[in-house]
């Protein structure tokens, strides 16, 4: 269910090592990644039959050589468009001339409007880009994207830094991106993973088990390890005590509170402003309800709080949080904190080992004095430097949601568009620490399961109601479709 995330470097790395260990030249997985790249458009596009690549100087380019070569051999059209001369003496050079001596040709010019393909292939740049895309290249970025055909990239998106994330005023948008060996960074979080399309990934028998690589990519839990035992009691699966829900801002209290208690909680507490508490118990009977002004204190069987969401920023709130959070901390419980929560955190900064840090990228900005583009220029670094600076885990929140606890790193590879709508954020935070307290443990994995839990049950909503129609609660009720899909057994 995780898998190892590389940065580019590490990935020449462990090709060299494979050369020296398998007596092998790197032109093998240059064979390897081509095979792959035909083997995957047999697979998504079996109809298709008239394909173009744009191929590169570098080993990209090399792949799209020895992917067109096959197509060839297998009856297809295919038209080449050069970038130009491939690196003398470089597997490239090798894998261009192997695809001339098989009678392909290459253009060096773009075909008349006219000409329609089924499929284009980026073989561009591949991990080569950091920083802008050199002019000579944006010819054929353009050509690309104004095929108005589907696109399938080698390795990476033309544009797309594989590293960082951040890409250039002129990047590929890919349908489907196929990548090599090991997923890279910079293909799974924020704004860069939208140009990528379907991820897909090709191992080329190479094992990378053995990376001392700190990220991973998580695509799916094991659930097995948590089936209830028939002798099971509601004292087994922790108390979460749910604190928020100022005037007004009620439904982001009922909403943590309800996913808290549908990650299977023992039972839910929740503790806000009295006008809510009707409203609350009229939605969920099982979740025990009381007002500000009889919560002075967590209850006793407290051991999860979830702090935040709704909860303002005046002096009210202000007070209650620091009373609450230093409650919690004295007795070491988990905390998870959220919205006004970050806020408050933000003006009084302070490190607690046990708290689960939810930010998107504008309040990460907040937390740590920077711009947001900055955020978004490396969610990975920026992740850790929350952590580093307040403690516990962080939960970067976006497109490929970041959990990080100052050793490793696990990007979140489920989720829908249909989630970008108020609210999402607060059932997040409930569905955090309903699940801290359903396995009664504190780290990283757990945290990140249930980020792919919240990203699961938004894809189930996405399908039953629509991504522009499904809104926060859809999530929570989406829930029990994801553990049937996952299965206990």
């Amino acid at each position: 269910m995780l898998s190892k995330v590389l940065l580019s470097s590490a990935v020449k790395a462990i090709e060299q090592q494979w050369a020296q260990k398998s007596g092998q030249s790197t032109y093998v997985l240059m064979q390897r990644a081509g095979d792959a790249a035909f083997q995957l458009i047999r697979q998504q596009w079996p109809e298709f039959s008239r394909f173009c690549v744009v191929a590169g100087t570098g080993n990209n380019g090399g792949d799209g050589y020895i992917l067109a070569m096959l197509l060839r051999q297998a009856g297809f059209m295919v038209t080449l468009i050069s970038a130009g001369e491939s690196r003398q003496g470089g597997d490239a050079e090798r894998a261009k001339g192997e695809y001339l001596k098989s009678g392909g040709v290459t253009e060096m010019f773009f075909p008349d409007a006219s000409q329609q393909y089924d499929l284009i292939v980026d073989a561009l740049l591949g991990t080569g880009l950091h920083g802008e895309v050199r002019p000579k290249y944006v010819p054929f970025i353009n050509f690309i994207n104004n095929s108005h055909s589907p696109v399938l990239s080698l390795d990476v998106p033309t544009g797309v830094d594989a590293d960082q994330g951040s890409f250039s005023q002129h990047t590929v948008q890919a349908t489907a991106t196929l990548s090599f060996i090991a997923y890279k960074p910079g293909l799974l979080s924020g704004k860069a993973r939208a140009y990528c399309g379907d991820l897909h990934l090709a191992s080329l028998d190479v094992d990378v088990s053995s990376s001392q690589s700190a990220m991973e990519y998580r695509q799916g839990i094991r659930l097995s390890q948590y089936r209830r035992d028939l002798a099971s009691h509601k004292g087994l699966f922790g108390c979460v005590s749910v604190v928020g829900g100022s005037n007004g801002m009620g439904g982001a209290l009922i909403l943590a509170a309800e996913a808290a208690a549908y990650m299977g909680a023992g039972w839910v507490m929740a503790s806000t402003d009295t006008q809510h508490l009707s409203a609350l118990l009229t939605r969920n009977p099982a979740i025990m309800a009381r007002g500000w002004d009889e919560a002075d204190s967590l209850v006793e069987k407290t051991t999860v709080v979830v702090a935040g969401t709704g909860m303002g920023r005046n002096e009210f709130a202000t007070r209650y949080l620091e009373k609450l959070v230093s409650q919690a901390q004295q007795r070491r419980l988990p905390v998870v904190l959220d919205a006004d929560g970050l806020f408050w955190l933000a003006q009084q900064p302070r490190e607690y080992d046990y708290w689960v840090l939810t930010p998107h990228d504008g309040e990460a900005a907040r937390l740590l004095g920077v711009s947001v583009s900055e955020i978004q220029t490396d969610r990975v670094h920026w992740a850790s430097v929350i952590q580093k600076k307040y403690g516990g885990i962080c939960v970067l929140k976006g497109l490929g949601s970041i959990t990080c606890d100052g050793q490793r790193s696990v990007i979140n590879g489920s989720g829908d568009a249909g989630m970008a709508k108020a609210g999402s954020g607060d059932v997040l935070a409930g569905m955090i620490g309903g699940w801290l307290a359903r396995t009664g443990r504190f780290d990283i994995d757990v945290v990140s399961e249930a980020v792919w839990i919240h990203g699961r049950s938004g894809e189930f909503a996405a399908l039953r109601f629509y991504p522009e129609s499904m809104q926060a609660g859809d999530l929570i009720a989406a829930l029990p479709e994801v553990w049937r899909d996952q299965s206990f057994d």
